[in-house]
């Protein structure tokens, strides 16, 4: 694979894996901002939580305002996350199908990637052409029941694969419910189908079972599966954790180098205004949060245990 698309092709599972929040949304003067919420709710035991979130109205508004049809969204677009990852999109990508595994159906998969793409000229990418497929977790069209929520994650899952690669094919495997086992099958399937890059924007409470997980689901040699970590201190999930594959999180505006300090064991990152600590134990490295230090969130690679 050349070296530009499998750059261009490995950012989109960070884009698409990373729920991103824009800072570029700003109440009104005089109003204040109660900031975003998850869309979905912490998950129960032996399940996943989508991990996107939803930026709420300014407090004290009496309603909502709905914007107008030809309004430019605020927030980033593709062309500012192409520019600040310094993405070669316009020219790689071609021929490599990314996957996008999510639980539940979303009715309107199709046409939420169409009016995303049209919003910001991006070429079509639909079902008659082939570019965009949907499956069930067993590869059929036996589609899962509908879910609100998930659905706001798929949406935003689908939109962040053209913004960072508009030249790539798209497939979506749909599990029938939010299970470790569901989404695992989901997974596999998306590999039997021909995906070479597999996200994953979803995580829960580590258990017991983890390393069988691992190896009925996520082994997966040659192909990049990746795992969102959260978006704002969410601890440690799974399949985050994993050692198979790597966690990634983004920060919310354009990268800068960060400045690392080491002190002692511990080593201080900072990006901006925001600072994380990170303690060194053993191979592993644990994320920890240190109140008074942090006045933000920095997003860190983990890579399991590596």
């Amino acid at each position: 694979m050349a070296r530009g698309a499998r750059t261009v092709v490995l950012l989109v599972l960070v884009l698409v894996t990373a729920a991103l929040s824009p800072h570029g949304a700003s109440a009104e003067a005089g109003s204040r901002d109660p900031g975003p919420a998850r869309v979905c709710p912490a998950p129960e035991p032996g399940r996943f939580s989508c991990l996107a979130l939803v930026r709420t109205r300014p407090a004290g508004k009496g309603r909502a305002v709905r914007a107008a049809a030809d309004d430019t969204p605020i927030g980033y677009g593709p062309a500012d996350l192409q520019n600040a990852y310094q993405l070669p999109s316009a020219t790689a990508g071609t021929g490599r199908t990314v996957a996008v595994v999510d639980a539940y159906d979303n009715p309107d998969a199709a046409d939420d990637l169409s009016a995303y793409r049209a919003q910001y000229g991006l070429p079509p990418c639909t079902e008659s052409t082939g570019c965009f497929t949907k499956v069930d977790r067993r590869g059929g069209d036996d589609l899962p029941v509908s879910d609100d929520e998930w659905a706001m994650e798929i949406a935003l899952d689908l939109d962040m694969v053209p913004a960072g690669c508009p030249n790539c094919r798209i497939l979506l495997v749909e599990a029938d419910s939010n299970t470790v086992e569901d989404l695992g099958a989901a997974v596999n399937t998306a590999v039997a189908r021909g995906a070479g890059y597999v996200s994953n924007s979803y995580g829960g409470d580590e258990d017991s079972g983890e390393l069988a997980y691992d190896t009925a689901y996520f082994d997966h040699p040659g192909v990049v599966v990746t795992a969102a970590a959260g978006d704002g201190d969410y601890g440690t999930e799974y399949p985050a954790a994993s050692p198979r594959l790597p966690a990634r999180l983004l920060p919310v505006r354009p990268p800068r180098r960060p400045q690392r300090r080491d002190l002692g064991r511990e080593r201080v990152l900072r990006h901006g205004n925001r600072v994380r600590l990170l303690l060194h134990r053993g191979r592993g490295i644990r994320r920890t949060h240190r109140p008074g230090l942090t006045g933000g969130r920095l997003r860190v690679l983990r890579c399991g245990g590596r």
